[in-house]
């Protein structure tokens, strides 16, 4: 049984790009609008603490926007591009010379495991699967079980499955009785070779040859690429935009919103928030906060202004189908700490305005900018 970060399939090896990935869904909607969270909270203002949304408040007293009209986007797709996926796709396919003995600590094993409760067998806890022993990527106590296992011999054992790992009550906080087989422990890593035969294989025997598994990457990535361009606009954009002045309820909230995010990522992933951060490169939350917590407030802030201000340049607007798909979203992500989605749109309404103000922003620049799609 995988720890929380790995009851989906995630080992540590991609700790730091599952935090991001997680931190953009939270962190953009809802950190991303920090100045708005307190609106209505009775506390003295100062002059530059404005509702965004507000008749008195204009983006465009504090962020310049460049001539992002005239931008041409590079969405094209370059051999390295190819390259990369190409990469990807061997080290999925790649295999392991088999090996027969007993399991030490730091071996890679592959094994098929089943859980049951009371004899009654719960499919979230069976499967099969690569195992780093002694790596943390498991259950301590399921690690443990493999210490000494025999190949080919099954090992039987209870484990006590932490709050959250799941997210299964038949399976969390309950003792999960496991039976463990290890088929082979791993040895020399077989990478296969990217040629003809390769091709044929994977595609089923659509693609016969490299080059023409190749056009058909290319075309895909180029795919995916113009479905995405409105990002690759946005990135752009921010690239001719300059901040005047952070107002300084904006910065502090932001910055409050985007440790809170590391907090939430050290429970989900059952870390402290030292832990997370050691993954950056940091020693500890005060060497986080005395280099980077700032800037990282700044990124905030400036796209948060720079989406206001583009909405008001363009007068684009958002339908309440916008703003509805924004709060579903949102609200799934975050439903565990609301009673319902109710509580959750009023105490962050702001935040839900500010993340469908950017995604409609966002879709305006992918249907009126330029963009190449040629090779990079």
């Amino acid at each position: 049984m995988k720890n929380k970060n790995n009851s989906k399939g995630m080992s540590k090896t991609v700790f730091v790009t599952a935090i991001i990935c997680v931190l953009i869904v939270g962190l953009v909607s809802g950190i991303a609008a920090g100045y708005f969270l307190n609106q209505n909270k009775k506390e003295e203002k100062s002059s530059e603490q404005v509702s965004s949304y507000s008749k008195d408040f204009d983006a465009l007293k504090y962020i310049e926007i460049g001539d992002y009209k005239n931008i041409t986007v590079n969405v094209g797709v370059s051999e390295d591009d190819i390259k990369s996926e190409i990469d990807s796709m061997l080290e999925d396919n790649t295999k392991y010379e088999k090996k027969q003995g007993k399991v030490k600590d730091g071996d890679k094993v592959y094994a098929k495991y089943a859980g049951s409760i009371k004899g009654k067998k719960i499919d979230v806890t069976c499967g099969e699967d690569y195992i780093d022993v002694g790596l943390g990527d498991w259950l301590e106590d399921f690690e443990k079980a493999l210490l000494g296992a025999k190949t080919g011999k099954k090992v039987k054992f209870t484990c006590k499955v932490p709050k959250g790992t799941y997210d299964d009550e038949r399976v969390d906080g309950h003792n999960v009785d496991f039976e463990i087989t290890v088929d082979y422990i791993c040895g020399k890593k077989i990478v296969p070779k990217f040629n003809n035969k390769f091709v044929n294989q994977i595609s089923s025997g659509k693609y016969k040859t490299v080059s023409e598994y190749k056009k058909y990457i290319k075309e895909k990535l180029l795919k995916e690429n113009k479905n995405d361009r409105g990002d690759y606009a946005w990135s752009d954009v921010m690239e001719v935009c300059n901040v005047i002045k952070y107002p300084s309820d904006m910065m502090a909230l932001a910055e409050k919103e985007n440790l809170q995010g590391y907090y939430d990522m050290a429970e989900i992933y059952g870390y402290s928030i030292d832990e997370v951060l050691k993954q950056y490169g940091y020693n500890n939350l005060e060497d986080f906060k005395k280099y980077d917590l700032k800037e990282l407030a700044k990124d905030t802030v400036k796209e948060n202004l720079a989406a206001m201000a583009i909405a008001k340049l363009e007068n684009i607007k958002y339908s309440d189908e916008d703003y509805k798909s924004v709060l579903d979203e949102e609200y799934e992500y975050n439903s565990e700490k609301y009673a319902t989605k109710s509580d959750y749109e009023k105490e962050n309404k702001e935040a839900i305005i500010n993340e469908t103000t950017l995604n409609v922003v966002k879709k305006w620049l992918a249907d009126n900018l330029k963009y190449d799609y040629s090779k990079v």
